[in-house]
């Protein structure tokens, strides 16, 4: 992943490395994210480029606690993509309850 030129806010980091935002949360409160650091005089929080390239290198070991949330995180979003395709599925049963109730309202 190409790391920007400038410093970018945690919001942007997330939509570039395709965090969700509590997962980026979790990483920060176990210290695990990115270095961050505010431009003074500011409350802004930015993220510079070395703490970007040093943060991708820290995920590179398997064995890394952030690599770790990572891909739990994104196992979580496979499981439930696949819980979406079962029939079984609640979102689809209302939609199979809809289809049945306005199939008997047409008759």
């Amino acid at each position: 992943m190409p790391v920007p030129p400038c410093d970018i806010s945690p919001i942007e980091f997330c939509a570039l490395f395709q965090i969700k935002s509590h997962i980026f949360n979790e990483l920060k409160r176990h210290r695990l994210g990115p270095e961050i650091h505010q431009p003074p005089g500011t409350d802004l929080e930015r993220i510079s480029p070395a703490a970007i390239r040093a943060w991708q290198e820290s995920i590179k070991d398997p064995n890394c606690k952030a690599a770790k949330i990572l891909r739990q995180h994104a196992f979580a979003i496979q499981r439930g993509l696949k819980g979406l395709k079962s029939p079984n599925h609640p979102a689809n049963l209302i939609k199979e309850l809809k289809a049945l109730k306005a199939a008997r309202e047409s008759t």
